[in-house]
C-alpha cells in the first residue's frame, strides 16, 4: 500500500468516527441536531448558487426518490430556510433558493460541526508548526474538492443540455 492510500484510509477513518461522534453527541436523536446531513448539503448547494433546479439537487443522490427530495425541500421551506420557485427558462421546472434565515441556519450548522472538529484538534494537541502545515494542507484539499465539484456540475449540465436538444 502506498502512502496516499494510507493517508486516504486515515482520512476515511476520521470521517467515519466524526460521524459516529455526532450520533453519540446527539444521543441518536436527530431532533437535537441543528441540521441533518442532507439539509446541510442542500443548504450549502443553495448558498453556492441561486435558484437551483430540483433536478440538480436530485442529481446529487442517485438513490433519493423524488418524493423524499420533495419532502426534504418542503421541510426547508417550512423552516423558512428556503423558498420554491419556477425556472424562468422552463415553467415546469421547480427551483429552490436559500433565504436569509437559511444562510443563518447554514452558518450555525457549520459552527456546530466545527465545534466537534475543534474538540479533535484540541485532543491531538498539534504544535504551532503542525497546525500551520495542517491548515495549508486542508485549504488545498478544500480547493481541490471545490474544483472537482464545479467540474462535475458543469459536466452534468452539459450532458443534460445536450440530451434536451
Amino acid at each position: 500500500m502506498d502512502g496516499n492510500q494510507e493517508l486516504g484510509q486515515l482520512i476515511n477513518a476520521i470521517s467515519v468516527r466524526m460521524r459516529l461522534m455526532r450520533l453519540i453527541q446527539e444521543n441518536g436523536d436527530n431532533k437535537t441536531a441543528l441540521l441533518n446531513e442532507r439539509e446541510l448539503l442542500i443548504l450549502e448547494l443553495l448558498f453556492e448558487q441561486e435558484d437551483v433546479p430540483l433536478s440538480k439537487i436530485a442529481g446529487l443522490w442517485k438513490d433519493l426518490s423524488g418524493s423524499t427530495l420533495s419532502t426534504e425541500v418542503s421541510r426547508l421551506v417550512e423552516k423558512g430556510w428556503a423558498t420554491k420557485g419556477i425556472l424562468a427558462t422552463n415553467q415546469r421546472a421547480r427551483t429552490v433558493c436559500l433565504t436569509e434565515l437559511g444562510k443563518h441556519a447554514l452558518v450555525a450548522g457549520k459552527a456546530h460541526a466545527a465545534s466537534r472538529y475543534s474538540l479533535l484538534i484540541k485532543a491531538i494537541e498539534p504544535s504551532k508548526l503542525e497546525r500551520e502545515v495542517l491548515e495549508r494542507i486542508l485549504v488545498r484539499a478544500v480547493d481541490f474538492i471545490d474544483n472537482r465539484i464545479r467540474a462535475f456540475a458543469s459536466e452534468k449540465e452539459r450532458t443534460a443540455t445536450s440530451k434536451s436538444h
